[in-house]
C-alpha cells in the first residue's frame, strides 16, 4: 500500500514500456479469484494483464503493466490487485510516467538544400551561382 512505480519517459508515438509484477504468497492460506484493475485520471495510458494463475497457495503469480502514453506530460493511474481468501482483499499502488512527443524530422530534397545554401551565401557574401 502506498507504493509507486515510475515508468519514466515514453514516446507518445508508440512503443511504450512495461514491467512484470510478481505477487508472492508465503503463507498457508489460499489467495483466489485474483484480478488486476487500473483506474485513475490517466488509466487509458496503462494496461494490465491478468495474473497467470487464478489462485496462489504458497507460491507466486505474475502480471504485466504496460505504459503507452496518449498525450505528453505527466501521466498517473492506480493499479489494484484483488483476491478473496488469505485475509487480503486488495493491494493498491500508483503508476506514473511521462509522455514525450516524438522528435520531428524534416526531410528536404537536394533542390531545397541548394536553395537554402544559395540564400545563406547571398546574405553573407552577396549573390552567388549554385
Amino acid at each position: 500500500q502506498g507504493a509507486t512505480y515510475d515508468f519514466g519517459n515514453a514516446l507518445t508515438s508508440g512503443g511504450g514500456s512495461q514491467v512484470t509484477i510478481g505477487v508472492y504468497n508465503a503463507g498457508n492460506t489460499i489467495f483466489q479469484n485474483l484480478a488486476v484493475t487500473v483506474d485513475g485520471p490517466n488509466a487509458g495510458d496503462f494496461a494490465a494483464s491478468q495474473p497467470q494463475d487464478s489462485y496462489i497457495a504458497y507460491g507466486a503469480t505474475y502480471f504485466t503493466i504496460v505504459f503507452t502514453p496518449h498525450a505528453a506530460g505527466p501521466r498517473t493511474a492506480r493499479v489494484r490487485f484483488t483476491s478473496t481468501g488469505g485475509g487480503i482483499n486488495a493491494v493498491e499502488f500508483e503508476v506514473t510516467g511521462t509522455g514525450v512527443l516524438s522528435p520531428l524530422i524534416d526531410f528536404v530534397t537536394m533542390h531545397d538544400m541548394k536553395t537554402v545554401v544559395k540564400r545563406r551565401k547571398e546574405t553573407q557574401d552577396g549573390p552567388v551561382k549554385v
